[in-house]
């Protein structure tokens, strides 16, 4: 996936030096000769559909306290479950309801997340009784094609926390990149590199699943929804893997528009 200098990049219990991690991408990022923009020719041919699959709803940490965000999404996450078109529903509260921050420490603009996969034409009444279902808070919600790349099978009972964390990330493409560009760079090239070393470090309980914009709601105002392993993991990889990793993100993602949530799942239905 990819990250605001990415999830699968910095991680708090990591062995390797962030200092030399940030510097290392600064000069990547500065020496590049790769150009971002796309012209004609780089315009990938017969670029695969993304079918709608998933809903996903993104509550900003600014609309309402954690109490009535946590309230609003476990209720309206029941209310989804109810319904026999939904196929898994997901809660997403903060991994640190108290600080929520990001891996970077910074303040997370994000406070919740809900995620419903379901068939594509119960996505739209899904997304707008979500909207209307969360009182005071505000939500955004994403129609997305989910592409599940790792990610370790629930074996603990439906409505407890996960035990693990997992690291969203919100994602907008550089300007001058299409969506096309985009899609193509980030399920291609940026898999290979994440999941490469994940693989190499025995990471067989590692996550990583993309979600991309689907055909159709390419009206949004975001390009992707990365899920990778939290600041709990206990996967690991190689600096140079993982540099390779952030610096390939820098050639198609705009960095300062990613948003990050460091969250608790709780599967409600699956």
């Amino acid at each position: 996936m990819r990250s605001t200098v990415a999830p699968e990049v910095v991680c708090r219990n990591s062995a390797f030096s962030l200092g030399k991690l940030l510097a290392g991408l600064l000069l990547v990022s500065l020496t590049s000769a790769c150009n971002s923009s796309d012209s004609e020719a780089d315009q990938p041919a017969n670029p695969p559909a993304y079918a709608a699959n998933k809903l996903f709803g993104i509550v900003p940490a600014q609309s309402c306290p954690f109490g009535e965000a946590e309230a609003a999404v476990r209720a309206a996450g029941q209310a989804l479950a109810a319904d026999e078109r939904s196929i898994r529903v997901v809660i997403d509260l903060p991994l640190d309801a108290k600080d929520n921050v990001d891996m970077m420490g910074a303040a997370s603009p994000i406070i919740a997340a809900i995620e419903v996969n379901a068939p594509a034409d119960a996505l739209g009444g899904f997304a707008q009784s979500l909207t209307s279902s969360m009182g005071a808070c505000s939500i955004e919600t994403h129609i997305v094609h989910e592409r599940v790349l790792m990610r370790p099978e629930r074996d603990w009972a439906l409505g407890e926390p996960a035990p693990y964390g997992k690291a969203i990330t919100v994602l907008q493409r550089k300007d001058g990149v299409s969506r096309a560009r985009f899609n193509h760079e980030w399920t291609g090239p940026h898999a290979e590199l994440a999941l490469g070393w994940r693989e190499d470090a025995g990471a067989s309980e590692g996550y990583y699943v993309q979600n991309l914009v689907a055909d159709g709601a390419d009206n949004q105002a975001i390009d992707g929804i990365g899920e990778v392993d939290g600041p709990d993991a206990k996967v690991s990889g190689g600096f140079v893997a993982r540099m390779r990793t952030a610096a390939h993100a820098f050639w198609f993602q705009n960095m300062s528009a990613t948003r990050m949530f460091l969250a608790l799942p709780h599967t409600i239905k699956d």
